[in-house]
């Protein structure tokens, strides 16, 4: 009799544990998702990378861009004028192309480019192809 009551104690504990886990599982999956951490902290946005390199030594741009400051702003310009690019609410002309600029001149991943520019991957594809 001894031993069905042991059994059926181990049964309880057994399945408190399994509820322990449980309610423990689901506490992980609300802090997650409701405490999210933001997977781009760099101090400068795109926005203020790109503004960093043209208000830098002249020679920067053509560095970083391959490119002059003045020949990416007239570009820009025509772009614009030609209604071929426009600013969308989160990325400028100037940044869309620079963006295309480094990929093309520098050859580098679309991760490391959205790492650099603080945008997502898919956003840095969509310019990239415009």
């Amino acid at each position: 009799m001894t031993d069905s009551s042991d059994t059926s104690s181990d049964k309880s504990d057994d399945e408190w544990e399994l509820a322990e886990l449980v309610v423990c599982e689901a506490i992980m999956v609300y802090k997650n998702r409701f405490n999210k951490r933001p997977y781009r902290t760099d101090p400068l946005s795109g926005k203020q990378y790109v503004n960093n390199v043209f208000e830098g030594h002249e020679d920067r741009s053509l560095d970083v861009f391959r490119m002059r400051s003045n020949v990416l702003f007239d570009l820009c310009d025509a772009l614009r004028e030609r209604k071929l690019l426009h600013n969308t609410r989160y990325v400028s002309v100037e940044e869309q192309v620079s963006i295309f600029l480094y990929i093309v001149g520098k050859n580098d991943s679309n991760r490391t480019v959205a790492d650099r520019f603080q945008h997502s991957g898919e956003t840095i594809s969509r310019h990239f192809r415009n």
